[in-house]
């Protein structure tokens, strides 16, 4: 991955905020105490399987988009 420009712990968090989703901002409605915050994750059709995973893109140091499935290697355990 290095190699290609994009280092191991932009993938993990990339996975990690497809699969479980990441807080990115909030919201606020006149009608709320609090804010609402905005979550960004893959929806359940789009994680369905390990192909799915491996689409997601990475954007690397040069600026080009590569798929994560040719950055490492994903497999059900």
């Amino acid at each position: 991955a290095m190699r290609m420009g994009v280092a191991p712990a932009k993938i993990v968090g990339a996975v990690r905020t497809a699969l479980a989703g990441s807080k990115v901002g909030n919201i606020q409605n006149a009608e709320a105490i609090n804010p609402v915050s905005i979550v960004m994750k893959l929806s359940d059709a789009e994680k369905v399987s390990i192909a799915d995973i491996q689409q997601i893109r990475i954007t690397a140091q040069g600026g080009n988009s590569i798929p994560i499935g040719d950055l490492t290697s994903v497999r059900s355990v």
